[in-house]
């Protein structure tokens, strides 16, 4: 895989991650109810779609979706630190990468 591939790849993220937070972010007026929406019907799609992409090359990359899940999960809900990933999954009734790509 060229390393031109990455980087565009990881700059749709990052202007995915931008625009979601605009609308779900700390100081955005939704409700949690509503950012949720956002969540699935504009965040998730760009990642499930690579999904199809990465999820048979190698763990590491199912990894970094892993990690951006968690980061929009995270400033959906406002979340300190200390609370732990796995917490606000459940707590939000969302799946994991990993059991998205099953």
């Amino acid at each position: 895989m060229n390393t031109a591939g990455c980087a565009h790849r990881t700059t749709e993220y990052s202007k995915s991650h931008c625009a979601s937070t605009c609308l779900i972010g700390r100081k955005s007026q939704l409700s949690l109810e509503d950012k949720l929406l956002v969540y699935k019907v504009i965040v998730k799609p760009v990642w499930t779609y690579r999904i199809q992409l990465w999820g048979t090359a190698s763990n590491s990359n199912l990894e970094i979706l892993e990690r951006f899940q968690s980061k929009v999960l995270r400033i959906i809900t406002d979340a300190p630190r200390y609370v732990p990933n796995t917490v606000i999954k459940r707590d939000l009734q969302i799946a994991t990468v990993e059991q998205e790509a099953r």
